[in-house]
Protein backbone atom coordinates (compact mmCIF):
# COMPACT_ATOMS: atom_id res chain seq x y z
CA UNK A 1 0.00 0.00 0.00
CA UNK A 2 1.21 3.34 -1.01
CA UNK A 3 0.43 6.61 0.66
CA UNK A 4 -1.35 7.33 3.53
CA UNK A 5 -3.77 5.47 5.86
CA UNK A 6 -7.13 6.33 7.29
CA UNK A 7 -5.81 5.55 10.45
CA UNK A 8 -3.54 2.84 12.04
CA UNK A 9 -4.04 0.42 15.36
CA UNK A 10 -1.99 -1.00 17.32
CA UNK A 11 -3.19 -4.39 17.90
CA UNK A 12 -0.32 -5.91 19.75
CA UNK A 13 2.91 -5.24 21.17
CA UNK A 14 6.66 -6.52 20.85
CA UNK A 15 6.06 -8.99 18.17
CA UNK A 16 8.99 -11.28 16.73
CA UNK A 17 9.61 -9.61 13.26
CA UNK A 18 9.89 -11.52 9.64
CA UNK A 19 12.64 -12.90 8.84
CA UNK A 20 14.98 -11.04 6.51
CA UNK A 21 15.55 -12.01 2.56
CA UNK A 22 18.56 -12.66 1.71
CA UNK A 23 19.01 -11.62 -1.52
CA UNK A 24 22.49 -10.62 -3.75
CA UNK A 25 22.79 -7.33 -4.73
CA UNK A 26 21.46 -7.35 -8.56
CA UNK A 27 18.60 -9.38 -7.03
CA UNK A 28 16.79 -7.06 -4.77
CA UNK A 29 16.64 -4.32 -7.71
CA UNK A 30 13.04 -5.55 -8.41
CA UNK A 31 9.73 -3.93 -7.39
CA UNK A 32 8.56 -7.53 -5.92
CA UNK A 33 10.95 -6.44 -2.71
CA UNK A 34 9.67 -3.23 -1.69
CA UNK A 35 9.17 -2.41 1.53
CA UNK A 36 10.05 -5.93 2.39
CA UNK A 37 13.09 -6.63 5.05
CA UNK A 38 15.80 -7.26 2.86
CA UNK A 39 19.58 -8.43 3.51
CA UNK A 40 22.26 -8.12 0.81
CA UNK A 41 26.11 -8.74 0.72
CA UNK A 42 28.38 -6.87 -1.24
CA UNK A 43 31.76 -4.74 -1.97
CA UNK A 44 31.54 -1.08 -2.33
CA UNK A 45 31.38 0.01 -5.79
CA UNK A 46 30.28 3.59 -5.32
CA UNK A 47 31.41 5.10 -2.32
CA UNK A 48 29.24 8.32 -3.09
CA UNK A 49 26.39 8.55 -5.70
CA UNK A 50 24.77 11.60 -3.69
CA UNK A 51 22.08 12.72 -0.97
CA UNK A 52 23.84 10.79 1.25
CA UNK A 53 23.60 7.40 -1.04
CA UNK A 54 26.42 4.46 -1.97
CA UNK A 55 26.10 1.68 -3.53
CA UNK A 56 27.73 -1.73 -3.10
CA UNK A 57 27.81 -4.81 -6.04
CA UNK A 58 28.29 -8.64 -5.63
CA UNK A 59 28.96 -8.66 -9.01
CA UNK A 60 25.57 -9.19 -9.71
CA UNK A 61 24.27 -5.48 -10.23
CA UNK A 62 24.90 -2.56 -8.08
CA UNK A 63 22.28 -2.03 -4.89
CA UNK A 64 22.33 1.23 -3.36
CA UNK A 65 22.54 2.12 0.02
CA UNK A 66 20.26 5.43 1.24
CA UNK A 67 21.16 7.27 4.59
CA UNK A 68 17.24 7.90 5.81
CA UNK A 69 17.72 5.75 8.71
CA UNK A 70 20.80 5.30 9.40
CA UNK A 71 23.92 7.47 7.62
CA UNK A 72 26.91 5.13 7.35
CA UNK A 73 29.12 7.19 5.37
CA UNK A 74 29.75 9.92 8.37
CA UNK A 75 31.76 6.57 9.73
CA UNK A 76 34.75 6.90 7.43
CA UNK A 77 34.10 2.91 6.49
CA UNK A 78 32.51 3.56 3.18
CA UNK A 79 35.51 3.29 0.99
CA UNK A 80 35.82 1.67 -2.48
CA UNK A 81 36.13 -2.55 -2.46
CA UNK A 82 35.25 -2.26 1.46
CA UNK A 83 32.90 -5.38 1.84
CA UNK A 84 29.58 -4.84 3.94
CA UNK A 85 26.43 -7.03 4.95
CA UNK A 86 23.66 -4.17 5.01
CA UNK A 87 19.80 -5.08 6.43
CA UNK A 88 16.86 -2.77 6.03
CA UNK A 89 13.29 -2.55 3.57
CA UNK A 90 14.00 -2.13 0.23
CA UNK A 91 12.33 1.66 -0.76
CA UNK A 92 11.83 2.83 -4.80
CA UNK A 93 12.44 6.63 -4.91
CA UNK A 94 14.18 8.72 -7.88
CA UNK A 95 14.55 6.07 -10.76
CA UNK A 96 16.02 3.74 -8.12
CA UNK A 97 15.69 0.63 -5.91
CA UNK A 98 17.65 1.19 -2.22
CA UNK A 99 17.80 -0.56 1.08
CA UNK A 100 17.24 1.79 4.37
CA UNK A 101 18.97 0.64 7.14
CA UNK A 102 17.19 1.57 10.17
CA UNK A 103 20.57 1.98 13.01
CA UNK A 104 24.21 1.42 13.23
CA UNK A 105 23.55 -2.42 13.66
CA UNK A 106 22.36 -2.99 10.06
CA UNK A 107 25.29 -1.90 8.50
CA UNK A 108 28.09 -4.39 9.31
CA UNK A 109 31.46 -4.40 7.82
CA UNK A 110 33.71 -7.17 6.54
CA UNK A 111 37.27 -7.45 7.55
CA UNK A 112 40.51 -9.05 10.22
CA UNK A 113 38.35 -8.22 14.19
CA UNK A 114 41.50 -9.50 16.27
CA UNK A 115 43.06 -5.90 16.93
CA UNK A 116 46.67 -7.83 17.26
CA UNK A 117 46.70 -8.87 13.73
CA UNK A 118 48.92 -7.29 11.42
CA UNK A 119 46.18 -6.55 9.12
CA UNK A 120 43.28 -5.85 11.67
CA UNK A 121 40.37 -3.99 10.27
CA UNK A 122 38.92 -0.29 12.73
CA UNK A 123 35.38 -1.11 13.03
CA UNK A 124 35.17 -4.37 11.98
CA UNK A 125 32.09 -6.49 12.85
CA UNK A 126 31.91 -9.62 10.79
CA UNK A 127 35.66 -11.52 10.56
CA UNK A 128 36.32 -12.48 7.38
CA UNK A 129 39.00 -15.05 7.87
CA UNK A 130 41.90 -12.84 6.55
CA UNK A 131 43.77 -12.32 9.76
CA UNK A 132 47.56 -12.57 9.38
CA UNK A 133 50.66 -12.27 11.90
CA UNK A 134 50.98 -11.36 15.53
CA UNK A 135 53.33 -10.72 17.81
CA UNK A 136 54.14 -13.95 19.92
CA UNK A 137 51.63 -14.65 22.73
CA UNK A 138 52.06 -14.97 26.36
CA UNK A 139 49.79 -16.28 29.41
CA UNK A 140 46.83 -14.24 30.70
CA UNK A 141 43.81 -13.80 33.15
CA UNK A 142 41.11 -15.52 31.27
CA UNK A 143 38.43 -15.87 34.11
CA UNK A 144 38.18 -14.44 37.50
CA UNK A 145 35.49 -14.93 40.34
CA UNK A 146 34.46 -13.06 43.30
CA UNK A 147 31.54 -15.03 44.29
CA UNK A 148 29.45 -15.43 47.57
CA UNK A 149 31.27 -16.54 50.61
CA UNK A 150 34.76 -18.21 49.67
CA UNK A 151 33.81 -18.92 46.07
CA UNK A 152 36.45 -17.12 44.52
CA UNK A 153 38.92 -18.18 42.20
CA UNK A 154 41.36 -17.09 39.57
CA UNK A 155 41.96 -19.18 35.75
CA UNK A 156 45.01 -18.58 33.92
CA UNK A 157 44.95 -19.15 30.20
CA UNK A 158 47.72 -20.75 27.58
CA UNK A 159 47.23 -19.31 24.32
CA UNK A 160 50.60 -20.22 22.81
CA UNK A 161 51.24 -23.48 20.43
CA UNK A 162 53.61 -24.69 23.27
CA UNK A 163 53.79 -25.72 27.08
CA UNK A 164 55.26 -22.96 29.01
CA UNK A 165 57.34 -23.15 32.42
CA UNK A 166 55.60 -21.81 35.08
CA UNK A 167 59.07 -21.20 37.02
CA UNK A 168 58.97 -18.26 35.05
CA UNK A 169 55.51 -16.39 36.41
CA UNK A 170 54.12 -15.29 39.89
CA UNK A 171 51.17 -13.79 41.14
CA UNK A 172 51.81 -10.10 42.28
CA UNK A 173 48.89 -8.72 44.36
CA UNK A 174 47.83 -5.16 46.12
CA UNK A 175 45.85 -4.69 49.03
CA UNK A 176 42.76 -2.23 48.95
CA UNK A 177 44.53 -0.53 46.44
CA UNK A 178 48.39 0.13 46.22
CA UNK A 179 50.30 1.46 49.02
CA UNK A 180 52.45 3.41 46.57
CA UNK A 181 50.33 4.47 43.70
CA UNK A 182 53.24 5.73 41.71
CA UNK A 183 53.32 3.68 38.49
CA UNK A 184 57.21 4.01 38.19
CA UNK A 185 57.95 2.86 41.73
CA UNK A 186 56.45 -0.56 40.02
CA UNK A 187 55.57 -1.61 43.80
CA UNK A 188 53.42 -3.94 44.79
CA UNK A 189 52.27 -5.15 48.42
CA UNK A 190 52.70 -9.08 48.02
CA UNK A 191 54.58 -11.36 45.37
CA UNK A 192 52.73 -14.98 46.00
CA UNK A 193 54.10 -18.10 45.35
CA UNK A 194 51.19 -20.19 43.81
CA UNK A 195 52.91 -21.43 40.52
CA UNK A 196 54.68 -24.79 40.85
CA UNK A 197 58.57 -24.27 39.71
CA UNK A 198 58.99 -27.70 38.31
CA UNK A 199 55.74 -27.67 36.01
CA UNK A 200 53.92 -26.19 32.88
CA UNK A 201 50.88 -25.55 31.31
CA UNK A 202 49.81 -27.56 28.09
CA UNK A 203 49.11 -25.42 25.41
CA UNK A 204 45.51 -24.51 24.77
CA UNK A 205 45.07 -25.61 29.06
CA UNK A 206 44.33 -23.53 32.02
CA UNK A 207 45.64 -23.69 35.53
CA UNK A 208 42.60 -22.97 38.10
CA UNK A 209 43.64 -21.04 41.63
CA UNK A 210 40.73 -21.38 43.72
CA UNK A 211 40.16 -20.42 47.54
CA UNK A 212 40.59 -23.38 49.92
CA UNK A 213 37.03 -22.78 51.16
CA UNK A 214 35.28 -22.46 48.25
CA UNK A 215 32.63 -24.92 46.59
CA UNK A 216 33.40 -28.38 46.29
CA UNK A 217 32.58 -28.47 42.66
CA UNK A 218 35.07 -25.70 42.06
CA UNK A 219 37.92 -27.41 44.24
CA UNK A 220 37.50 -30.58 42.12
CA UNK A 221 39.34 -28.82 39.39
CA UNK A 222 41.85 -26.99 41.51
CA UNK A 223 45.48 -27.13 40.44
CA UNK A 224 46.64 -24.81 43.40
CA UNK A 225 44.41 -23.72 46.29
CA UNK A 226 45.00 -19.92 47.94
CA UNK A 227 43.33 -17.88 50.54
CA UNK A 228 43.75 -14.45 49.60
CA UNK A 229 42.14 -13.92 46.91
CA UNK A 230 39.81 -10.38 46.18
CA UNK A 231 37.06 -9.61 47.82
CA UNK A 232 36.77 -6.85 44.96
CA UNK A 233 39.14 -3.93 45.66
CA UNK A 234 42.58 -6.32 45.51
CA UNK A 235 44.54 -5.82 42.57
CA UNK A 236 46.18 -8.93 40.93
CA UNK A 237 49.06 -8.90 38.44
CA UNK A 238 50.33 -12.00 36.62
CA UNK A 239 54.23 -11.61 36.17
CA UNK A 240 56.56 -13.28 33.42
CA UNK A 241 60.67 -13.29 34.48
CA UNK A 242 62.67 -14.69 32.07
CA UNK A 243 65.66 -15.23 35.43
CA UNK A 244 62.62 -15.95 37.49
CA UNK A 245 63.25 -12.45 39.30
CA UNK A 246 60.56 -11.80 41.00
CA UNK A 247 59.80 -9.09 43.94
CA UNK A 248 60.32 -5.32 44.09
CA UNK A 249 63.13 -4.26 42.47
CA UNK A 250 63.33 -7.48 40.93
CA UNK A 251 64.06 -8.21 37.09
CA UNK A 252 59.78 -8.76 35.57
CA UNK A 253 57.15 -7.64 33.25
CA UNK A 254 53.62 -7.42 33.89
CA UNK A 255 51.82 -9.43 31.77
CA UNK A 256 48.53 -8.51 33.03
CA UNK A 257 46.35 -7.52 36.02
CA UNK A 258 42.60 -7.53 37.41
CA UNK A 259 41.82 -4.10 38.96
CA UNK A 260 44.43 -0.82 38.99
CA UNK A 261 47.89 -1.98 39.25
CA UNK A 262 48.70 1.31 41.48
CA UNK A 263 45.39 3.17 42.05
CA UNK A 264 44.02 3.98 45.45
CA UNK A 265 41.63 1.80 46.80
CA UNK A 266 38.27 2.38 44.76
CA UNK A 267 36.22 1.17 47.84
CA UNK A 268 33.84 -1.69 46.77
CA UNK A 269 35.35 -2.76 43.32
CA UNK A 270 35.75 -1.50 40.00
CA UNK A 271 33.43 -1.22 37.38
CA UNK A 272 34.20 -2.92 34.00
CA UNK A 273 31.97 -2.80 30.90
CA UNK A 274 29.53 -0.70 31.87
CA UNK A 275 28.38 -2.63 35.43
CA UNK A 276 29.52 -1.25 38.63
CA UNK A 277 31.16 -2.69 40.83
CA UNK A 278 31.85 -5.68 38.37
CA UNK A 279 34.61 -6.91 40.20
CA UNK A 280 32.55 -7.92 43.02
CA UNK A 281 30.20 -10.49 43.36
CA UNK A 282 30.46 -11.49 39.55
CA UNK A 283 32.11 -13.32 36.83
CA UNK A 284 34.41 -11.97 34.48
CA UNK A 285 35.03 -13.80 31.50
CA UNK A 286 37.68 -12.51 28.75
CA UNK A 287 36.27 -12.42 25.32
CA UNK A 288 37.46 -14.85 23.32
CA UNK A 289 39.50 -12.79 20.91
CA UNK A 290 41.63 -11.30 23.11
CA UNK A 291 45.35 -13.00 22.45
CA UNK A 292 47.33 -10.70 25.35
CA UNK A 293 46.96 -9.81 28.64
CA UNK A 294 46.33 -5.86 28.97
CA UNK A 295 49.75 -5.20 30.31
CA UNK A 296 48.79 -3.05 33.39
CA UNK A 297 46.54 -1.11 31.47
CA UNK A 298 43.03 -1.65 33.52
CA UNK A 299 41.43 0.70 32.35
CA UNK A 300 41.10 0.15 28.69
CA UNK A 301 41.08 -3.79 29.64
CA UNK A 302 37.70 -3.21 31.73
CA UNK A 303 36.04 -0.51 29.61
CA UNK A 304 33.06 1.35 30.11
CA UNK A 305 30.48 -0.87 27.81
CA UNK A 306 29.75 -4.31 26.72
CA UNK A 307 31.36 -3.35 23.45
CA UNK A 308 34.62 -1.78 24.37
CA UNK A 309 35.60 -3.57 27.01
CA UNK A 310 38.24 -7.10 26.88
CA UNK A 311 35.45 -8.73 29.64
CA UNK A 312 32.08 -10.31 29.57
CA UNK A 313 30.73 -9.58 33.20
CA UNK A 314 28.41 -12.31 34.22
CA UNK A 315 26.15 -12.75 37.31
CA UNK A 316 27.66 -13.90 40.64
CA UNK A 317 28.38 -17.61 41.59
CA UNK A 318 27.76 -18.38 37.38
CA UNK A 319 29.76 -21.16 36.89
CA UNK A 320 27.91 -22.86 40.11
CA UNK A 321 24.78 -22.20 38.60
CA UNK A 322 25.33 -22.68 35.26
CA UNK A 323 26.66 -26.19 35.67
CA UNK A 324 30.28 -25.28 35.84
CA UNK A 325 29.68 -23.73 32.06
CA UNK A 326 33.02 -22.39 30.93
CA UNK A 327 34.85 -23.29 34.14
CA UNK A 328 38.30 -24.32 34.04
CA UNK A 329 38.34 -23.95 30.12
CA UNK A 330 38.47 -20.84 27.81
CA UNK A 331 37.20 -20.68 24.34
CA UNK A 332 40.42 -18.73 22.76
CA UNK A 333 39.34 -17.27 19.12
CA UNK A 334 42.13 -15.03 18.85
CA UNK A 335 45.65 -15.29 16.87
CA UNK A 336 48.95 -15.94 17.98
CA UNK A 337 52.49 -16.09 15.99
CA UNK A 338 54.11 -19.07 15.46
CA UNK A 339 57.72 -19.37 16.17
CA UNK A 340 60.52 -22.06 15.30
CA UNK A 341 62.55 -20.41 17.93
CA UNK A 342 62.89 -21.56 21.58
CA UNK A 343 64.80 -23.16 24.63
CA UNK A 344 65.80 -26.63 22.98
CA UNK A 345 67.79 -27.66 25.92
CA UNK A 346 65.64 -30.57 27.47
CA UNK A 347 67.42 -30.10 30.67
CA UNK A 348 65.97 -26.54 30.87
CA UNK A 349 63.73 -25.29 33.26
CA UNK A 350 61.44 -23.71 29.96
CA UNK A 351 62.61 -26.58 27.01
CA UNK A 352 59.87 -25.91 24.51
CA UNK A 353 59.09 -29.27 22.84
CA UNK A 354 58.34 -27.28 19.39
CA UNK A 355 60.91 -24.81 19.32
CA UNK A 356 63.52 -25.91 16.66
CA UNK A 357 66.05 -22.81 17.02
CA UNK A 358 67.42 -22.15 20.49
CA UNK A 359 67.28 -18.26 20.94
CA UNK A 360 69.65 -18.41 24.06
CA UNK A 361 66.25 -18.19 26.46
CA UNK A 362 67.29 -21.36 28.33
CA UNK A 363 67.11 -20.97 32.45
CA UNK A 364 69.19 -23.56 34.03
CA UNK A 365 68.57 -23.87 37.94
CA UNK A 366 71.97 -23.35 40.20
CA UNK A 367 73.21 -25.05 42.22
CA UNK A 368 74.13 -23.26 45.41
CA UNK A 369 74.85 -23.76 48.91
CA UNK A 370 72.80 -23.41 52.30
CA UNK A 371 74.78 -21.14 53.64
CA UNK A 372 74.09 -18.66 50.71
CA UNK A 373 70.68 -19.22 50.48
CA UNK A 374 70.46 -18.28 54.57
CA UNK A 375 72.47 -15.14 53.89
CA UNK A 376 69.99 -13.65 51.31
CA UNK A 377 73.32 -14.16 48.54
CA UNK A 378 71.24 -15.45 46.36
CA UNK A 379 68.56 -14.73 43.94
CA UNK A 380 65.71 -16.85 41.30
CA UNK A 381 65.41 -20.16 41.86
CA UNK A 382 68.07 -22.27 43.33
CA UNK A 383 69.09 -25.59 44.54
CA UNK A 384 71.03 -26.73 47.18
CA UNK A 385 71.89 -30.48 49.20
CA UNK A 386 72.51 -31.47 52.48
CA UNK A 387 72.83 -34.17 54.88
CA UNK A 388 69.46 -35.33 56.69
CA UNK A 389 70.36 -34.58 60.65
CA UNK A 390 66.96 -34.92 62.37
CA UNK A 391 63.53 -36.05 61.24
CA UNK A 392 60.46 -35.22 62.89
CA UNK A 393 56.99 -36.51 62.66
CA UNK A 394 55.40 -35.41 65.89
CA UNK A 395 54.60 -31.48 66.24
CA UNK A 396 53.72 -29.11 69.09
CA UNK A 397 51.89 -26.93 66.56
CA UNK A 398 54.55 -24.70 65.69
CA UNK A 399 55.15 -26.84 62.38
CA UNK A 400 51.12 -26.75 61.80
CA UNK A 401 51.00 -30.18 62.37
CA UNK A 402 53.65 -30.98 59.17
CA UNK A 403 56.37 -33.67 59.50
CA UNK A 404 59.77 -32.08 59.50
CA UNK A 405 63.12 -32.64 59.21
CA UNK A 406 66.79 -30.36 58.91
CA UNK A 407 69.79 -31.33 56.70
CA UNK A 408 72.83 -29.54 56.87
CA UNK A 409 75.77 -27.97 54.43
CA UNK A 410 79.07 -28.85 56.12
CA UNK A 411 79.22 -27.30 59.53
CA UNK A 412 79.29 -23.58 61.10
CA UNK A 413 77.08 -20.42 60.87
CA UNK A 414 74.37 -20.89 58.40
CA UNK A 415 74.90 -24.31 57.41
CA UNK A 416 71.69 -25.38 58.53
CA UNK A 417 67.89 -25.17 57.16
CA UNK A 418 64.39 -26.89 57.96
CA UNK A 419 62.10 -28.86 55.47
CA UNK A 420 58.41 -29.25 55.98
CA UNK A 421 56.11 -31.41 54.07
CA UNK A 422 52.48 -31.12 53.62
CA UNK A 423 51.19 -33.14 56.53
CA UNK A 424 52.58 -34.91 59.80
CA UNK A 425 53.38 -38.36 57.47
CA UNK A 426 56.94 -39.81 56.79
CA UNK A 427 55.83 -39.83 53.02
CA UNK A 428 55.35 -36.40 52.77
CA UNK A 429 58.54 -35.50 53.93
CA UNK A 430 60.00 -38.77 51.09
CA UNK A 431 60.63 -41.28 54.09
CA UNK A 432 63.62 -39.42 54.45
CA UNK A 433 66.34 -40.30 57.58
CA UNK A 434 69.09 -39.19 59.29
CA UNK A 435 72.16 -39.38 56.89
CA UNK A 436 70.28 -38.96 53.43
CA UNK A 437 71.66 -36.58 51.39
CA UNK A 438 68.89 -34.44 49.67
CA UNK A 439 68.56 -31.91 47.12
CA UNK A 440 65.66 -29.78 47.00
CA UNK A 441 65.06 -26.66 45.24
CA UNK A 442 63.19 -23.65 46.38
CA UNK A 443 62.93 -19.60 44.92
CA UNK A 444 65.39 -17.68 46.67
CA UNK A 445 63.97 -14.10 47.18
CA UNK A 446 64.04 -11.55 49.29
CA UNK A 447 60.59 -10.37 49.59
CA UNK A 448 59.88 -11.15 52.84
CA UNK A 449 57.47 -13.67 51.43
CA UNK A 450 59.35 -17.10 53.27
CA UNK A 451 61.28 -17.79 56.63
CA UNK A 452 64.34 -17.78 56.35
CA UNK A 453 65.26 -21.01 57.07
CA UNK A 454 62.43 -23.57 56.29
CA UNK A 455 61.06 -25.01 53.11
CA UNK A 456 58.07 -27.42 52.93
CA UNK A 457 57.63 -30.31 50.99
CA UNK A 458 54.29 -31.91 49.28
CA UNK A 459 54.68 -35.33 47.05
CA UNK A 460 53.30 -35.39 43.80
CA UNK A 461 51.14 -38.49 42.12
CA UNK A 462 54.47 -38.93 40.50
CA UNK A 463 55.83 -39.76 43.87
CA UNK A 464 58.48 -36.55 43.53
CA UNK A 465 58.90 -34.32 46.53
CA UNK A 466 58.20 -30.36 45.42
CA UNK A 467 58.41 -27.49 47.43
CA UNK A 468 55.11 -25.41 49.30
CA UNK A 469 54.88 -22.51 50.88
CA UNK A 470 54.83 -22.56 54.57
CA UNK A 471 51.68 -21.24 56.45
CA UNK A 472 52.41 -18.65 58.97
CA UNK A 473 50.36 -15.95 60.94
CA UNK A 474 53.15 -13.46 60.13
CA UNK A 475 52.33 -12.51 56.51
CA UNK A 476 50.14 -13.64 54.05
CA UNK A 477 51.04 -15.92 52.14
CA UNK A 478 49.77 -19.43 50.06
CA UNK A 479 48.67 -22.60 51.56
CA UNK A 480 48.87 -25.15 50.02
CA UNK A 481 49.77 -23.68 46.34
CA UNK A 482 52.65 -25.93 44.75
CA UNK A 483 55.52 -23.43 43.97
CA UNK A 484 58.94 -25.22 43.75
CA UNK A 485 60.43 -28.49 41.88
CA UNK A 486 61.30 -31.70 42.91
CA UNK A 487 63.16 -33.09 46.01
CA UNK A 488 64.98 -36.37 45.09
CA UNK A 489 65.93 -38.19 48.36
CA UNK A 490 69.46 -40.41 47.60
CA UNK A 491 70.04 -43.22 50.01
CA UNK A 492 73.36 -43.31 51.01
CA UNK A 493 74.92 -47.37 50.53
Amino acid sequence: MDGNPIATSILSLGNDLPAVEVLGTGAANMEEWEAVLVQSTGTVSSPDLGNGEWGMDDSSGELRVDDRGWDHQTTGEVVINAQFQVTGPLHYSFGNYKLLPRDEADVLLYGCVLPNADNYTPGSDIDDGSCTGSEPCNLFFSECAEGSSNNKYLEVYNPTSSPVSLALYTIASQSNGANNTDPAAEEWDFWNDIFPTGGSLAAGETFMIVHPSADAALLDSADATWQFLSNGDDAFALMFSATASFGNGGDWDLLDVIGEPYGLDPGSAWDVAGVTNGTQNHTLRRKSNISFGNGGDWTTSAGTSAEDSEWIVLDNDYALNNGLDGFNSHEFTGLCATSSEGCTDPLALNYDPNATVDDGSCLFIPNVTIQEINQDLTTGIVTTSGIVTGVYLTDDGSFGNQAAFTIQNGTGAFSGYWVRGSDATAESIGNVQEGDEVEPTRPSRTTGRWPTKTMVLAPTSQGVLTLQPITTTRMRRPTTAVVSSQVVPMRRL
